[in-house]
């Protein structure tokens, strides 16, 4: 699945709690996803737990709040692995 999968999905098991998260579901299936928005929508979800009270939905937004950054973290670690493989090719053409 892909990241934009991923996203569409936790809207989706949110959008009781986070009203907005519909909206937001729009906003990634037309533009896809990027690091920024995956911020914003961490910092939201910061933000609507405080006002909640409810035990199992703090507990839902925290869960999914840690999947966005561990979906995050997994970017940027493929993204280094991504740039290692492309200076080591770099670096076999230069020797060539």
């Amino acid at each position: 699945m892909t990241k934009k999968g991923y996203i569409l999905m936790l809207l989706n098991a949110i959008q009781d709690i986070v009203p907005i998260a519909k909206d937001m579901k729009i906003i990634v299936e037309k533009d896809g996803v990027s690091d920024e928005m995956i911020n914003t929508f961490v910092a939201m979800l910061q933000e609507v737990r405080q006002n909640i009270t409810d035990i199992a939905q703090q507990q839902k937004l925290d869960k999914t709040a840690n999947i966005l950054n561990k979906i995050r973290s997994l970017e940027e670690a493929q993204h280094q692995k991504d740039e290692e493989k492309t200076q080591e090719i770099e670096t076999m053409i230069q020797e060539m």
